[in-house]
């Protein structure tokens, strides 16, 4: 699916979309909508479960990571 669809879709701009898919860019964390942006995300993609629930275990793990720095700070 084209970059310019799936930012379309999600509402954001297609550069911070770009940006992100990129790396240049971090994907909004744990504190900011990182779980609203995942499901935006899936659900523009048409994800499968399958799909889905890797990128589920994978966010949980960045979650994980973001509250155990914020912790640590």
């Amino acid at each position: 699916m084209p970059q310019i669809q799936v930012a379309a879709c999600m509402a954001i701009a297609e550069d911070s979309y770009r940006h992100i898919e990129s790396k240049h860019r971090r994907m909004p964390d744990v504190f900011h909508g990182m779980s609203d942006w995942i499901a935006r995300f899936l659900k523009c993609v048409g994800a499968t479960e399958e799909e889905r629930k890797a990128l589920v275990g994978l966010a949980a793990r960045l979650a994980v990571e973001e509250l155990s720095r914020a912790l640590d700070e």
